[in-house]
């Protein structure tokens, strides 16, 4: 007996798509589609399937017994299928619906592309490939996507790139968020991996914790009330004083390795005779000795408020002990001030 399938596959509504297809035997034992192998447990997924069932051109009306069957290979003899039936199927005038069920790790992505074949008693009657449906609507600009996955995921993708550079989601904004995490009772944006920012990030060193490092005596630092020090040579000759601000800093955040890119100072003398002789950040070499990341011997002199920059050049990885110093010619008697010590850091090598 000779039947033909003209068959309709949507999701959530009706999108129909029609066909006419000749009876063929189907493969397995006995006309029985083969049993699909087990698959990692997962959670399923429904979608629903119309078609118009005809007998010798007749619209069939009864009860047919039915298997749809999602597989491999553009002949739907692939070596990997789900079933869902044999189930009875209700066909009224031809028509006739029924929610299919299948494993959702068939859909992820990895099997691709994938194939439904659909069987009428023993007889296979089709063998089309799946092809991308109105559900996909909900991933359009502005739409939301709800459901309640306790323990897994709403929505997650999937890069398997050895690209360095590939992304497995990406978000833009041109003045808002690019991408932006909510969470009413639990962590808004959780990583399991390096976070990396391209934009810097500034540490402010407070002229408090100044020490003087050499030489250790005839040097006053006292502290003003708007944050900086003033400093004095309290010897009898003009003298070149090492001053230091201990270096507080993450040597990696959240995994990513973190590096010096400049630093800033602010400051004022009383006379040009007084200056920075030396802007220096160093770090200790994981011995007895130091390296540089800064080594700037410009010379800086200003009888008004101003700031300058330096930047650092090598070395920039933090990744031990590290300090600022300010290499200070003072005059006997003559304050000087610095007022504002600032540390630029990147994630950026």
């Amino acid at each position: 007996m000779k039947s033909k399938l003209v068959v309709a596959l949507h999701i959530l509504f009706a999108l129909v798509i029609a066909w006419g297809l000749g009876l063929r035997q189907v493969r397995g034992m006995e006309g029985i589609p083969p049993s699909a192998p087990e698959s990692p447990a997962s959670s399923p997924i429904s979608f629903t399937y119309q078609g118009v069932l005809k007998e010798n051109g007749v619209p069939v009306t009864g009860v047919r017994s039915m298997t749809f069957q999602v597989t491999t290979g553009s002949d739907c003899n692939g070596s990997l299928y789900q079933n869902d039936g044999p189930k009875n199927v209700s066909v009224n005038n031809g028509l006739f619906t029924s929610v299919l069920t299948f494993e959702r790790d068939f859909f992820n992505g990895v099997v691709s592309p994938i194939y439904l074949e659909v069987w009428v008693g023993g007889n296979s009657i089709s063998c089309q490939q799946i092809q991308a449906v109105p559900f996909a609507i909900s991933l359009l600009p502005g739409a939301n996507m709800y459901g309640s996955v306790p323990g897994d995921h709403v929505l997650r993708a999937f890069n398997q790139s050895q690209d360095a550079a590939a992304v497995g989601v990406g978000g833009y904004a041109t003045y808002g968020d690019g991408v932006r995490g909510e969470s009413l009772y639990g962590n808004a944006i959780k990583a399991e991996g390096k976070f990396l920012g391209t934009e810097d990030s500034e540490l402010v060193l407070s002229p408090f914790s100044m020490i003087q490092r050499y030489p250790t005596t005839n040097t006053t630092i006292a502290a003003m009330e708007h944050g900086g020090v003033a400093l004095m040579n309290t010897g009898g000759s003009t003298e070149t004083k090492y001053l230091v601000i201990p270096v507080s800093v993450f040597g990696k955040l959240f995994g990513t390795d973190m590096y010096a890119k400049s630093v800033t100072i602010c400051f004022k003398g009383l006379s040009t005779s007084s200056y920075i002789d030396a802007t220096q950040l160093l770090k200790n070499n994981g011995n007895n000795d130091y390296l540089y990341m800064v080594n700037s011997i410009t010379k800086h002199a200003s009888t008004s408020h101003i700031c300058y920059t330096e930047d650092a050049t090598v070395n920039r990885k933090f990744d031990n002990s590290t300090y600022l110093q300010l290499n200070i010619r003072l005059v006997p008697g003559e304050w000087f001030y610095v007022y504002t010590t600032k540390l630029t850091v990147t994630e950026t090598p």
